[in-house]
C-alpha cells in the first residue's frame, strides 16, 4: 500500500474518533440523530448486547453479537476484551461493571494501531531530500540557428539543460545536521578536430568542425535533444552499445575547434590576425614562414584556402601541412617551436586547460552538501587533433598553468579517446596510455601510412617522428572496405598510399540519391568519402552506423580492380563495415574508468 492511502485511513480513523467524543452519552458512534437509551448498535432496544439479527455498523460490530465495543471502562479502546474479566463490556452504559459516571465525560480515546498493511513508516529523522541528478537532469544538444557573420551554414553550440524535477532519492545528514547527498559525477567533453577541417560549411555539408561536433552530440554521447548525423537512415546496431553512465550528467558546450586554411573569407582572415601580430624573429624560423605565407595567403586566398589547383593534394591546406610537420617531430631535449613544445601552447590548448582548471576550482569550491558533482574530462580527438590532446594532457601533467590543480586533473580526472591519430602520446606517461586513454585506427586508414614516412624521416634527417599506435590485427577496427588481407599492408607503404589516393571518385554527383539512402542526406555525395584509404579515415565512418561512405556508389574503376582483384569488377563501392559500436564502447570504459578511480 502506498503511503497516500495509509495516511488516508489513519486520519479517517481519527475523525470517527473525534466524532465519538462528541456525541450524546450512550451514542459513542452516533452521527444522525439520537438512538432509544441503551440502543448503542440495535435497531431492538436490546442494553445488554444479547443475541439478535441487528444489522450493526462501525468498528464495534464485527464477528459476535456480543461484541458492543472494546473499550475499558476508562472509554480507552482496546483491541482485545476487557482484561479484568476477559469479557467484552457494553460501551460504558449504565449499570455494566466499571462504567463512568455519566457526569463525568470519558478522556479522549487514543488512536488504534493501525493493521500492518496500512502502517505508516515513522520519518527518519537522519533521512533528508537530495536535488535533481542523474539522468533526471540530462544533457542536452540546442542549436543556434542564425549563423555567425561571415560564415556559412547555422552556427551549432552544444548547451547543458537541467530539465529535471525531485528524482525521489534520500540523503543521510550529517553529524552536524548537513544533509549529504550523492555526488553527481559529470563529464566535460572537448573536441579537437583534424586537418584540412573547415570551422564550418554549407548546410548538409560534411568536412566541417560544426558538423563533426552535431555528429559527436548525437551519435556518439547521446545528448538529449541532438539528431542523429546524417538522419533518419542512422539506426545500426553501433548505437545500442551504451555510452550513458546512469547518474551522471553530460556537458558538450566550449566550442574548441582547430582552425584551418580551409576555411575562406572572413575565416581566413582571422586565421592569419594573430600570426600577423607578432614581430617575426629568428628564433622561431615558424613564426616566419606563416608571415610570410599569410602575407601571400591574403593577397591570394584561393591558395591557402583551397590547395593548389592541378597538383595532387589539392584540397589541402598548406598551412595545415606546415602546423602539422611542426607538431609530428620530437627533437631531443624539446623545443617551443616543434613538437610538445609547441601544441601545448597553442591558442586552442589553453582555451581549453583554463576551462578545465576553472570547472575543477568551482568543484573545490562547492560547500551545499547536497549539490555536490564531481568533474571528469574526457577529450575526443581526430587526426591531427590528437596533437592537441596530447599537449593538453602534457600541459595538465606539467601544471604549466601554474598551482596543482593541473596535475590533480591528470592524475584523477582526465581521459582522451584517440581516433584515427598520427601520434601515439609519447610525452604521457605508460600508466596513463594504458587506463585513461583507448585508441581505434581502422586498418585501411592511411593515417598509418605515416609509419613509412617517420621511419623515412628518421633515417634522412636524423630526428625522431611521431608514429601512429602500433598495429593490433585483432583488436584494431575493421578496414572499411574488404581490401584483400594480403595486398593492403603494401597500400599503405607511403609511395602506394599516394597512388591509391589519387583515384578518386568520377566526377560529380558520384552517386545517385534515387537509390542509395534517403534524398535528404546529400553528404553522402561527397566525394571524399570514396577516396580509397582517404575515406577510412574520416571521422563519418567512424561515427556513423550505417557507414556516410554507401554500397553501390561509382568508384574509381581501378580502385575497383584493386579492391576486387578483378579486372572485370563493377565500378561501385563495396559493403562496408560500420565501427559505431566500438568506439561507443571504448567511450564508456573511459567513463566508468574514471569513475572507479582508474
Amino acid at each position: 500500500m502506498s503511503k497516500v492511502p495509509a495516511r488516508s485511513a489513519v486520519a479517517l480513523i481519527g475523525a470517527t474518533l473525534a466524532l465519538a467524543v462528541h456525541a450524546q452519552p450512550g451514542h459513542v458512534f452516533a452521527t444522525q440523530g439520537r438512538s432509544p437509551p441503551g440502543d448503542v448498535f440495535s435497531s431492538q432496544g436490546n442494553p445488554y448486547g444479547g443475541a439478535h439479527p441487528s444489522r450493526r455498523t462501525g468498528k464495534q460490530a464485527i464477528q459476535d453479537d456480543s461484541v458492543y465495543c472494546q473499550q475499558d471502562p476508562q472509554g480507552n479502546v482496546i483491541p482485545k476484551p476487557y482484561g479484568r474479566t476477559r469479557r467484552n463490556i457494553p460501551c460504558g452504559l449504565p449499570g455494566s461493571p466499571g462504567a463512568p459516571r455519566a457526569a463525568v465525560p470519558a478522556p479522549a480515546p487514543a488512536p488504534p494501531r493501525p493493521a500492518p498493511v496500512a502502517r505508516v513508516a515513522q520519518p527518519d529523522s537522519e533521512a533528508c531530500e537530495c536535488p535533481p541528478s542523474g539522468e533526471a537532469a540530462a544533457s542536452v544538444a540546442t542549436d543556434r540557428a542564425a549563423p555567425e557573420p561571415g560564415r556559412a551554414g547555422p552556427v551549432r553550440r552544444m548547451e547543458i539543460t537541467d530539465m529535471a524535477s525531485r528524482d525521489g532519492k534520500a540523503g543521510r545528514r550529517t553529524d552536524s545536521g548537513r544533509c549529504a547527498c550523492k555526488v553527481v559525477p559529470v563529464f566535460n567533453y572537448y573536441y579537437f578536430n583534424g586537418i584540412n577541417t573547415p570551422l564550418a560549411g554549407p548546410p548538409g555539408a560534411r568536412g566541417n568542425c560544426r558538423w563533426d561536433r552535431a555528429m559527436i552530440a548525437a551519435n556518439l554521447l547521446d545528448l538529449r535533444g541532438a539528431t542523429r548525423m546524417p538522419a533518419p537512415t542512422q539506426k545500426g546496431a553501433g548505437f545500442r552499445t551504451p555510452v550513458r553512465i546512469a547518474g551522471s550528467r553530460d556537458v558538450f558546450d566550449l566550442e574548441s575547434c582547430n582552425p584551418s586554411g580551409t576555411q575562406t573569407g572572413v575565416s581566413l582572415a582571422n586565421f592569419c590576425a594573430p600570426i600577423r601580430r607578432q614581430k617575426p624573429s629568428l628564433t622561431d624560423p615558424g613564426l616566419l614562414f606563416w608571415s610570410f605565407w599569410c602575407d601571400v595567403a591574403m593577397r591570394t586566398p584561393d591558395v591557402l584556402g583551397h590547395g593548389i589547383p592541378g597538383l595532387q593534394g589539392a584540397g589541402n591546406s598548406p598551412g595545415d601541412l606546415i602546423e602539422s610537420f611542426r607538431q609530428a617531430q620530437d627533437p631531443p631535449g624539446g623545443s617551443p617551436l616543434v613538437g610538445i613544445g609547441y601544441s601545448a601552447n597553442t591558442d586552442e590548448v589553453r582555451k581549453v586547460a583554463a576551462a578545465m582548471i576553472r570547472a575543477f576550482r568551482d568543484e573545490q569550491a562547492q560547500k551545499d552538501a547536497r549539490r555536490r558533482t564531481r568533474q571528469y574530462f574526457v577529450v575526443i580527438a581526430h587526426s591531427q587533433g590528437n596533437f592537441f590532446a596530447e599537449g593538453l594532457a602534457y600541459r595538465m601533467k606539467m601544471t604549466l598553468d601554474g598551482g596543482d590543480e593541473g596535475r590533480q586533473i591528470y592524475q584523477t580526472r582526465l581521459a582522451v579517446l584517440s581516433l584515427a591519430s598520427p601520434n601515439d602520446y609519447p610525452k604521457l606517461d605508460e600508466e596513463f596510455r594504458r587506463n585513461r586513454m583507448r585508441h581505434l585506427t581502422r586498418q585501411d586508414d592511411v593515417i598509418l601510412a605515416l609509419r613509412d614516412l617517420a621511419a623515412d624521416f628518421e633515417r634522412g634527417l636524423g630526428v625522431e617522428a611521431r608514429k601512429p599506435w602500433p598495429s593490433d590485427a585483432r583488436g584494431d577496427p575493421p578496414p572499411l572496405w574488404a581490401w584483400p588481407p594480403g595486398d593492403l599492408p603494401a597500400y599503405l607503404k607511403a609511395t602506394r598510399a599516394g597512388t591509391l589516393m589519387g583515384l578518386g571518385p568520377p566526377p560529380s554527383p558520384p552517386c545517385n540519391l534515387k537509390n542509395h539512402g534517403n534524398v535528404d542526406e546529400k553528404a553522402r555525395c561527397d566525394g571524399a568519402l570514396y577516396v580509397p584509404l582517404i575515406n577510412a579515415h574520416l571521422l563519418d565512418n567512424y561515427l556513423t552506423d550505417p557507414t556516410l561512405t554507401t554500397p553501390g556508389v561509382p568508384i574509381n574503376p581501378l580502385a575497383a580492380q584493386l579492391l576486387y582483384r578483378d579486372a572485370r569488377a563493377r565500378a561501385v563501392a563495396p559493403t562496408t563495415a560500420p565501427v559505431l559500436g566500438l568506439v561507443r564502447k571504448a567511450l564508456r570504459e573511459l567513463k566508468q574508468g574514471l569513475i572507479d578511480g582508474q
